[in-house]
């Protein structure tokens, strides 16, 4: 552990595999003992854990299968001990992280549903175990992202707002600030795939209340730079809806003010990617909002500068990567367009659909992506059927 906090993984794996063959030895000698069980696959998750960080997802995979194996040994020695069980949950849930990573959703859907069975069971029998409470939400998360990258619309909303009701009653019970931090991404979740499902009432209430949950924790402690990332990312949420929606002043203070934060934090330290990935936000929805007022010189210059951040700014996922250029690329053709120049604006649109890759998994948010950039280079047969798998989930919105 001290070695993986030195940053030395290959020092790290290495003492976990030594580690991992005295664990292992002592299960050959007792293989009845669930607590020498225990201690084997912590190691074992330990190999897994960092094969993930690694990006190195099958070998991830092989460790957390085993994970599994072995705490469904420990359940089927001692079914009643509530630590062997916990054990099963976490199995589930890292198998499912490892499906999400691999683009495998409907496989990260049925592990994180089984994760949430084990730990629902759990919180319903002892509904004052604070940590069981925990990983019932982050159970909810997990699976409403894997229904919505599966194109599962509806589970996903009712999961979230599942989950925002937790967290709200275990705000209210505790007063812990780590539940209010945790509705502010609840919210904005919540608020992004009802905008998707068309339900534009309800998601901009969600949106507000992300930032007002946001705010919130800043009257707890001002200076907190995590809180004011989160709170400069729920404020960019509701500049792009309401800029969807047409409200462009209210977008454009919303995005002041979420932008002049996030730069802000970046000056402090422009090391952090999600605070890089929120500047691409700002230059997008700034390129838009002086679109919106006709200020087509300006809009270039942000839709440009919108690329280079896209193209800078890596993901855990490498495909994301892609789609957020292609989209970079959308919106400078959009602009080009606007400013006359048509050509210029079909090779943008082009380069971004060139950025897509041609076999993936596409998340609903990733196909609308390829349709739009379709529809503007006039692709009509093409548009067509992705327009019809779109409508066939639910998912409504179209820019």
């Amino acid at each position: 552990e001290i070695a993986n906090r030195r940053d030395d993984s290959d020092g790290a794996v290495r003492l976990y595999r030594a580690a991992l063959a005295g664990t292992g030895e002592a299960v050959r000698r007792r293989p009845d003992d669930p607590e020498r069980l225990f201690e084997h696959a912590q190691n074992v998750f330990a190999i897994g854990e960092l094969a993930r960080q690694r990006g190195q997802l099958n070998d991830a995979l092989t460790a957390f299968r085993e994970y599994e194996r072995l705490a469904t040994r420990m359940v089927g020695l001692e079914p009643d001990n509530m630590r062997w069980r916990m054990e099963t949950q976490y199995a589930d849930a890292n198998l499912g992280i490892v499906f999400y990573a691999r683009r495998q959703y409907e496989d990260a859907t049925k592990a994180f549903q089984q994760a949430l069975a084990t730990i629902d069971g759990l919180a319903r029998a002892d509904p004052q175990n604070s940590d069981y409470q925990k990983g019932l939400q982050e159970s909810l998360a997990w699976l409403a992202d894997a229904q919505l990258a599966a194109g599962h619309l509806d589970q996903a909303i009712a999961l979230r707002q599942r989950q925002v009701s937790l967290l709200d009653q275990l705000l209210v019970a505790s007063g812990d600030v780590e539940y209010r931090e945790k509705l502010v991404s609840a919210h904005r979740a919540l608020g992004n795939v009802l905008a998707w499902h068309g339900d534009r009432g309800p998601a901009l209430a969600n949106f507000q209340l992300a930032v007002n949950q946001a705010d919130k924790l800043l009257e707890v402690e001002l200076n907190n730079r995590m809180w004011r990332g989160d709170g400069a990312r729920a404020r960019l949420d509701l500049a792009r809806f309401l800029l969807q929606s047409n409200n462009v002043l209210g977008a454009s203070d919303a995005a002041k003010a979420g932008c002049g934060t996030n730069e802000a934090l970046i000056a402090q330290d422009p090391s952090v990617v999600e605070w890089r990935a929120a500047r691409r936000e700002c230059r997008t929805t700034q390129a838009q909002l002086a679109l919106a007022r006709g200020q087509t010189n300006e809009a270039l210059g942000l839709a440009q500068q919108a690329l280079r951040a896209a193209q800078s700014v890596n993901s855990p996922d490498g495909v994301e990567k892609k789609y957020a250029v292609g989209r970079a690329y959308r919106l400078l053709g959009d602009v080009r367009l606007k400013s006359g120049d048509s050509a210029g604006a079909r090779a943008a649109w082009q380069s971004g659909l060139d950025q897509l890759p041609q076999t993936t998994t596409e998340k609903p948010v990733e196909l609308n992506e390829r349709m739009l950039l379709m529809q503007r280079l006039g692709r009509t047969s093409e548009v067509s059927p992705l327009k019809a798998r779109l409508d066939a989930i639910g998912y409504r919105i179209g820019a």
